[in-house]
């Protein structure tokens, strides 16, 4: 029996911003998402793929993701576990509304 994958923005939140289902902070990667989903690093990169948020798709898009980590770390403490997800929510709706296909490193900076 495979594992369901998880919703996406809760898959997003917790590999790219480090917020937990729980709405706890970590410093996650692909093996951490592995022990806690119970599967392998490899499913974790899958579903990351079949979402549209892998490790090469967020490079290609002009945001700052680490920007809306720290926001959201910042206000932990004022925030319900329903209030991480919601800000995880919004923070996805920018990735998704971001502009795709650059790369800083070879294209420069955004202007």
């Amino acid at each position: 029996m495979s594992t369901p994958r998880p919703p996406r923005a809760e898959l997003f939140g917790f590999y790219w911003l480090g917020f937990a289902p729980d709405g706890t902070y970590k410093f996650p990667n692909a093996n951490h998402l592995a022990a806690h989903y119970r599967v392998g690093p490899e499913a974790v990169m899958g579903w990351l793929e079949q979402y549209g948020i892998d490790p090469a798709t967020v490079a290609r898009t002009a945001i700052e993701l680490s920007a809306f980590s720290v926001d959201i770390q910042l206000d932990l403490p004022n925030l319900t576990p329903e209030g991480v997800h919601a800000r995880v929510a919004e923070a996805l709706a920018a990735f998704d509304a971001a502009q795709g296909g650059r790369r800083p490193w070879i294209d420069g900076p955004i202007r």
